[in-house]
């Protein structure tokens, strides 16, 4: 029997509502027959297994890269307060010019080397 016929006997059984014994009994009578051979169900559970196992390792993998993550982010947080921290004690603010490290006396120098003045 072929994959077509198959298939349309399968849909003729769900469209009439044959039982499943009816169409096991019409498949049998049709020739087909879908005995598993030896260790099949052992096999099937061994794959399923193995999914279940790559799927615990990629969740861990990602918890584990989440928590780094966090510690490097927290690190860095931490770093950027203390920068401005310790340039606010230095230069008495936080402005543009006092976080990129340029006075006004720099300012005045900058100007006359853009305009060769």
């Amino acid at each position: 029997m072929k994959a077509n016929e198959l298939l349309n006997l399968i849909e003729k059984g769900l469209q009439t509502g044959i039982g499943a014994e009816d169409l096991h009994s019409r498949m049998k009578s049709e020739g087909v027959d879908y005995n598993f051979g030896q260790g099949f169900t052992g096999r099937v559970m061994d794959r399923i297994s193995d999914g279940l196992t790559l799927a615990a390792r990629q969740v861990d993998f990602v918890s584990s890269l989440n928590s780094i993550f966090y510690r490097v982010a927290f690190a860095g947080v931490a770093a950027i307060i203390i920068m401005l921290i310790s340039i606010f004690i230095s230069e008495g603010s936080l402005t543009l010019n006092a976080i990129v490290g340029i006075s006004d006396t720099i300012d005045e120098n900058l100007i006359s080397l853009i305009t060769e003045n």
